[in-house]
């Protein structure tokens, strides 16, 4: 289990020059719109469809817990399961460079076999992305998921391109 704090892992992966720009008073603002959005909805074409990768905090949040999150994501119609986190595995080719080990796509719609509480999560690692499961009675926070800190984001299909 990583016991890091997700400040560490975060100046871990940045490294100390960037770690010190980052919190660094004057540039608040910037780091502020950069934060507002990783926030905000992303479009993400992906084979014959086009996704949306949404956040499941709310501005202001910095921790949720896994009943939370999922509330929201129905309510965001981002309650994304197992056909669509497969989809992402099938054609993840199609998932930009860019978020590699930096986002981990959630489908809470899809529980894990051996128990209720694990949701689907999908994860940059080893030269590929791969699903792994994650517990629901985690904290949900907007940076430290995984080993990389990376940022958690609900997917819903906004299109199907399929003629």
């Amino acid at each position: 289990m990583d016991t890091l704090h997700p400040t560490t892992r975060l100046r871990r992966r940045l490294g100390e020059e960037l770690f010190a720009a980052l919190v660094d008073p004057k540039n608040f603002e910037d780091v502020r719109m950069l934060a507002t959005g990783l926030l905000e909805v992303t479009a993400i074409p992906i084979g014959d469809r086009v996704y949306e990768s949404i956040s499941y905090l709310n501005a202001g949040d910095t921790v949720i817990d896994g009943s939370t999150m999922v509330a929201r994501a129905k309510r965001r119609s981002a309650y994304s399961g197992e056909e669509e986190c497969l989809y992402f595995l099938d054609h993840q080719e199609d998932i930009p460079v860019e978020f590699r080990d930096n986002v981990i796509f959630i489908f809470p719609g899809w529980r894990s076999p051996e128990g209720y509480i694990f949701v689907a999560c999908v994860g940059w690692g080893g030269g590929r992305w791969s699903r792994y499961w994650r517990g629901l009675d985690h904290d949900w926070l907007n940076f430290g998921l995984g080993a990389a800190g990376a940022v958690g984001r609900l997917v819903r299909c906004k299109q199907n391109l399929e003629k």
